[in-house]
């Protein structure tokens, strides 16, 4: 896009100077040409704002465009850092989902084992 505006702007300079040097060449001899100068004055003119407008948004283009590279690098880094993080909390939710079955394994134990020594206290008391 800002290829084709520069492309533009040398279209309407190559104008400019088009109309720069044909109003300089000719004085207008009759109400005709005279006419016909003031005209091609008048697209001179509005050539020439025509390029200023598309000089001015090409700088503004540029100027919004060029902030993107970084921001592009920076989100791709936080990308990596939370995958990172991630990974992290995934593996110790892992490690704990491992502890806690232990744990849970260790409880059932320890309840059969209750059960176990509550029979033989009723075993002895009953003797």
């Amino acid at each position: 896009d800002v290829v084709t505006k520069d492309q533009e702007i040398s279209r309407l300079r190559a104008q400019v100077e088009e109309l720069h040097s044909k109003s300089q060449l000719a004085q207008p001899q009759n109400s005709v040409e005279a006419r016909e100068a003031a005209e091609w004055k008048r697209r001179m003119l509005t050539a020439e704002a025509e390029t200023e407008v598309l000089r001015r948004q090409c700088s503004s283009l540029q100027l919004e465009a060029a902030p993107w590279p970084q921001r592009l690098a920076d989100a791709g880094e936080m990308v990596t850092q939370l995958q990172g993080q991630c990974k992290q909390m995934q593996e110790s939710e892992a490690a704990l989902r491992k502890e806690l079955s232990q744990r849970e394994q260790e409880s059932y134990r320890l309840a059969q084992r209750t059960q176990e020594l509550e029979k033989q206290v009723a075993s002895f008391a009953s003797r």
